[in-house]
C-alpha cells in the first residue's frame, strides 16, 4: 500500500493546499469586517467582565453573610 500511495507526500501537499486557502481567506476578509469583529469581541469581554464582577460580588455577600 505504501509503495502504491505516497502517504506523507499527500497529507503534505494537503496540509500546504490548507495553508494556502487560509491564507486566501483571510486576505479576502476587509478591514471593515474585522473592525466589526473586533467590536463585537471588545463588547464581550467587556460583557464577561462584568458578569464575573457580578458573581464574585454576590459570593463574597454570601460568604459574608453565612457568617
Amino acid at each position: 500500500m505504501y509503495r502504491r500511495y505516497n502517504t506523507v507526500a499527500i497529507i503534505e501537499d494537503t496540509n500546504e493546499i490548507s495553508r494556502q486557502a487560509a491564507i486566501n481567506l483571510w486576505h479576502s476578509l476587509d478591514s471593515d469586517e474585522l473592525e466589526l469583529s473586533k467590536g463585537m469581541h471588545d463588547e464581550r469581554n467587556k460583557t464577561n467582565i462584568c458578569s464575573y464582577t457580578n458573581l464574585i460580588e454576590k459570593l463574597t455577600s454570601l460568604f459574608y453573610s453565612d457568617t
